[in-house]
């Protein structure tokens, strides 16, 4: 059977998160901010800015903890993985032990339009679905729509931030934009490239959870590799300031 006809919405899956994981008696959060970088989440701790919630979610490879801002228990933050599987399952896992419904999820990507996106945040509106993941949560469909763009629009707008809204191109395997599929992707609209939008906004449609992505672009895929802006980016506090104004200003307003 193909992987496109991979998504089954009539039958139960084998293994369910509420028979792995409990729902924490102490933290119920109205919002959870997902970072890709160890540097941000150190730096909070050693600020004193966040505080552990004793829940982790463990695996052969270790755990990851999720905490709470001291100033606001109402919002979560925690490390991902990178990749679409294995994050996928920590939104999943986190959002059954703190009863969640709102996730923000911000990082870096490849451009695929320097002139375009250089500088400026990237609010994905569309996801190509070159990954795995996404199957088993959405039908077979090219491109996913990213639901709350229109709201992170809105909000970035308020902000008088410089951002970009565009397509995203979703991949499981970085080492393989070949140059080929570069030059489709870009005839198709896509304007960067990362490795999780799809997958999360087919997940979180099934579970009607709100995303919100934004990236900002940190290397050039083309012919020959430019990687000026990656040193640090993924470690920007700037990003902390926009993802904790979006959840206690614009989300949380809402619930």
């Amino acid at each position: 059977m193909s992987i496109e006809n991979t998504f089954d919405d009539y039958s139960e899956g084998t293994i369910s998160v509420d028979r792995v994981y409990k729902k924490s008696k102490e933290f119920k959060f109205d919002f959870i901010i997902i970072t890709f970088s160890k540097r941000l989440i150190d730096e909070l701790i050693a600020r004193k800015e966040i505080v552990s919630t004793r829940n982790s979610i463990k695996s052969v490879n270790g755990k990851t903890i999720v905490y709470y801002l001291k100033n606001n228990p109402n919002i979560g933050i925690y490390m991902t993985i990178i990749g679409a599987p294995l994050s996928v399952a920590l939104m999943e896992e986190t959002s059954h032990i703190f009863s969640c419904k709102n996730y923000v999820m911000f990082g870096t990507c490849g451009s695929l339009n320097k002139e375009l996106t250089y500088g400026k945040f990237v609010i994905p509106n569309s996801a190509y679905r070159d990954e795995g993941t996404s199957y088993h949560y959405k039908k077979s469909s090219d491109f996913v729509d990213v639901i709350k763009s229109p709201e992170l629009i809105e909000f970035f707008t308020k902000e008088k931030e410089n951002f970009v809204v565009g397509k995203t191109w979703t991949t499981d395997s970085f080492y393989r934009e070949t140059i080929n599929n570069v030059a489709k992707r870009k005839a198709e609209g896509c304007i960067v490239v990362e490795m999780e939008v799809s997958a999360f906004e087919a997940a979180a449609e099934f579970y009607k959870i709100n995303y919100y992505p934004f990236l900002m672009s940190g290397d050039i895929v083309i012919k020959d590799w430019e990687t000026s802006q990656l040193k640090d980016l993924n470690h920007d506090k700037s990003f902390l300031y926009y993802v904790f104004n979006l959840a206690k200003r614009f989300i949380l307003s809402k619930i």
